[in-house]
């Protein structure tokens, strides 16, 4: 009968071990990320059944995923490849109303063009992530700051930024803000940006359509943010770039995030509620504030335009943005079998007028043609103004 038990004891140590937990998410920088030629069935299985756990431990989007990665078990696509299989994830994820879920193989997403551009001219900006320049027009100098993308707020690429949108402010006079060709990033220099016209201290709050913010802080959801970092390391070394220093600080801050979420075994998620803010109509710069945008605007593009709403006179111009602003702070989900990275949101933001802006964006008021440059709609607006 001891035997019989220890017996039984190993098998269910097997099958414990067999179950996908948090950990098993985990990836560093040196994972294999190419794609599979031949896989077989039950390895799809195996990969599906590592991402119904991601997604049903660690996404803050539509709970519809997880009913059509449920049925995909049900019965697995009759894929022999990590591309074909990929396809068929990235076939699902259009029927989900979240813009930031895709799939990824060899860094590209899946059954999309590697490179998409916007139809109403190019950010005036090439390479760097921000510069403030000037425009010529009937005589007068127009600023325009343009931001390419949003880097991390450690990024020394900002230096200097802030004087310069602090020198727009005490301009007093309209200017234009290029946002085209921007997929986001992080938001806080958007955000500070924002503090300066609404004539607020740095980190106040500033007025926002958000009313609350839904966070998934479970284990699995720190690993799939810590693999985001891992995954840009990885994406430079294969590119022969030189990795930054804050890419490196930000995948061990995140680590420390699913540590600490190990040991603590908190809740899975909170609800952040977004203070109103208070500030002095009298201080807000009052003056036309341009914003070219174009399809190519996402995520923290678009939660900086939200940002910004509230100024009296911001004006969009250009062509509607992506519509990825419902749900954020993205991780990845490497399939083991397949090499196919999934990308899945961990927040989801909830608003004041219950709009939802996902897949839809955000429409200019002066829409722009196609193939009509925002920059000079925007020139010939503020023309009117001298």
């Amino acid at each position: 009968m001891r035997f019989v038990f220890l017996i039984s004891l190993l098998f269910a140590g097997l099958n414990a071990r067999a179950l996908v937990a948090a950990e098993d998410l985990l990836f560093d920088s040196t994972v294999d990320m190419t794609a599979v030629a031949a896989l077989t069935p039950l390895q799809v299985t195996e990969d599906l059944k590592v991402l119904r756990f991601a997604v049903l431990n660690g996404y803050s989007g539509p709970k519809q995923l997880l009913q059509e990665v449920s049925d995909l078990l049900k019965v697995p696509p009759l894929v022999t490849n990590s591309t074909d299989f990929c396809s068929v994830l990235e076939s699902e994820f259009q029927k989900i109303q979240d813009h930031h879920l895709n799939a990824y193989l060899n860094y590209a997403k899946c059954d999309v063009p590697s490179i998409l551009v916007g139809g109403v001219g190019a950010n005036v900006l090439n390479g760097k992530t921000w510069e403030l320049s000037t425009r010529s027009i009937q005589g007068h100098d127009v600023f325009v700051l343009a931001i390419s993308h949003f880097a991390p707020s450690n990024d020394p690429s900002w230096n200097g930024f802030l004087d310069a949108a602090v020198q727009l402010r005490q301009q007093n006079a309209p200017f234009i803000l290029d946002l085209r060709g921007n997929t986001g990033g992080d938001d806080e220099f958007g955000f500070e940006l924002a503090r300066i016209l609404y004539g607020l201290k740095e980190g106040s709050s500033i007025p926002l359509p958000l009313e609350s913010v839904t966070v998934v802080q479970t284990p699995t959801a720190f690993a799939m943010r810590t693999n985001y970092w891992n995954y840009e390391i990885d994406h430079l070394v294969s590119l022969g770039m030189a990795v930054p220093q804050f890419v490196t600080d930000n995948a061990a801050k995140t680590r420390d995030w699913y540590d600490h979420s190990v040991r603590a075994k908190g809740p899975a998620s909170y609800v952040q509620q977004i203070p109103v803010a208070k500030f002095n109509a009298r201080n807000v710069f009052d003056k036309n504030v341009y914003v070219l945008i174009d399809r190519m605007c996402a995520s923290s593009c678009e939660t900086s335009l939200q940002a910004l709403e509230a100024l009296p006179h911001r004006i969009l111009v250009g062509e509607a943005t992506a519509g990825t602003v419902e749900y954020g702070n993205v991780g990845i989900v490497r399939l083991p079998n397949s090499h196919i990275s999934v990308v899945l949101a961990t927040i989801q933001n909830h608003y004041f007028d219950s709009r939802n802006p996902e897949k839809l964006g955000y429409a200019p008021q002066i829409p722009a043609a196609v193939n009509e440059d925002a920059l000079d709609l925007a020139l010939q607006d503020l023309a009117k103004t001298f």
